[in-house]
């Protein structure tokens, strides 16, 4: 996952709690990583069409995601990993950064990974053996971290800790518990600028918070008149251009919750009614913020 995880605890005593979370962390990575060449991600991309075993964190992510994906009306996919490597956007801002040029992918070969991409691809053929068709690749980018960080919770839970608050790649939030006064953990959103606060959102026991955004990965000029960024709809082959520059979702569940604030970059709430069944949520274009009714959101002007 290569990412930053943050773990605030309220506890009288950590124990081997801090080795403890470094070692969950590390086994989940080399689980699910595309990029590490021994993750079950990596195996099942190179296995040529035949039947993977995976360890049962991997098959908990891999159900999930195809349970999501057919409640995301086309918009998430556990199987983007054609589209996700064609769209290399960190790539390309290194390159920009460096004065080489870059060439985003034209239409035909678009058009051919994104037939490599439907969730269908992916078999499940026993309760932890899968197998990938028609030439797909896995990219569990937009639901791992959501798994990660409840896992995390729940590590905390079960070695004793009266409150925590998790945070993987700051755009997967994991909460138990209250903050030490009493009052529910309070998880900052960024503006689509990502230089200022936008507002807040509280987090009660138990909730998950999962952010998406094209800010953080976005070229800095146009190519063929589009904004090109990180976030690309399975759909189109290309990078969502709904309006909605990011997206927040809340709910019980760290998985569902970063499908769905993916799945809001790229589709209208009334268009997902399984999906965000449980879930409140925030969406953002550059005219205005709009929440979802039982989102506990507090704008910056609000204090």
């Amino acid at each position: 996952m290569a990412t930053i995880v943050e773990v605030t605890v309220v506890t009288g005593r950590l124990g081997d709690l801090v080795e403890e979370t470094a070692d969950l962390l590390i086994r989940h990575e080399s689980l699910l990583s595309r990029f590490q060449p021994d993750s079950d991600v990596s195996a099942l991309n190179r296995s040529g069409g035949t039947v993977v075993e995976v360890a049962a964190p991997t098959a908990a992510v891999l159900d999930a995601a195809l349970t999501l994906a057919a409640l995301s009306d086309g918009a998430f996919t556990p199987c983007i990993g054609a589209l996700s490597r064609m769209w290399n956007v960190k790539d390309w801002l290194a390159a920009l950064a460096s004065g080489r040029p870059v060439r985003p992918p034209g239409r035909e070969a678009i058009e051919a990974a994104r037939r490599r991409c439907a969730p269908e691809l992916l078999e499940k053929v026993d309760e932890r053996a899968y197998r990938l068709h028609g030439g797909a690749r896995l990219d569990l980018g937009a639901i791992a971290k959501g798994f990660v960080a409840d896992a995390v919770r729940g590590l905390c839970l079960d070695r004793g800790v009266e409150s925590a608050l998790v945070s993987v790649g700051a755009s997967s939030i994991a909460a138990a518990g209250t903050r030490p006064d009493g009052l529910p953990w309070r998880v900052g959103v960024n503006t689509v600028a990502g230089d200022a606060i936008l507002g807040s959102v509280e987090l009660a026991d138990g909730a998950d918070l999962a952010t998406s955004g094209d800010y953080l990965q976005q070229l800095p000029r146009l190519v063929d008149g589009q904004v090109v960024h990180h976030v690309v709809d399975p759909a189109t082959g290309r990078p969502s251009d709904s309006g909605v520059r990011q997206a927040s979702a809340v709910c019980a569940d760290g998985m569902r919750a970063e499908v769905a604030a993916t799945a809001l970059m790229m589709r209208p709430a009334g268009r997902l009614p399984g999906l965000l069944d449980g879930v409140e949520y925030l969406t953002v274009t550059d005219e205005d913020a709009r929440t979802s009714p039982g989102l506990p959101w507090l704008p910056v002007e609000a204090g």
